[in-house]
């Protein structure tokens, strides 16, 4: 897509994974969208509450100086599970984009940037 850039997440920005995050939740088509409030429940909240603790990273995609959508990573412990926990050393991946910029490939090359990202951070899996 032109324009596109997928770079990562500024601290300035954390704030974005709010309307991220709420974008993650499927929602199949004719369904009602569920408040956005919903985000604030522990079991979604978890994947975004004090993003950049250690093992915490994200993407964004850009364009027009536009935020459009974020994949993120996150790893979770026996005590705090998130829910695709495979174990404490596999981080989960979340990813969104806003709906407006769907299926234009966007999600696709977030994808390809964080597959080299958890190649680099030497994950096994995720």
């Amino acid at each position: 897509m032109d324009g596109l850039i997928i770079r990562e997440i500024k601290l300035n920005e954390i704030h974005f994974l709010d309307e991220m995050l709420y974008e993650a939740i499927f929602i199949p088509n004719g369904e009602k969208k569920l408040p956005k409030e919903i985000i604030n429940e522990p079991e979604l909240i978890n994947y975004i509450e004090d993003f950049g603790r250690k093992n915490d990273f994200c993407f964004v995609a850009e364009i027009e100086k536009k935020l459009v959508g974020a994949i993120w990573i996150r790893q979770f412990t026996e005590n705090n599970k998130g829910f695709g926990f495979i174990n404490s050393q596999t981080p989960e991946l979340s990813m969104a984009i806003a709906e407006d910029y769907r299926g234009k490939k966007i999600g696709k090359e977030m994808l390809t940037m964080m597959k080299s990202k958890l190649i680099e951070l030497k994950y096994s899996q995720v």
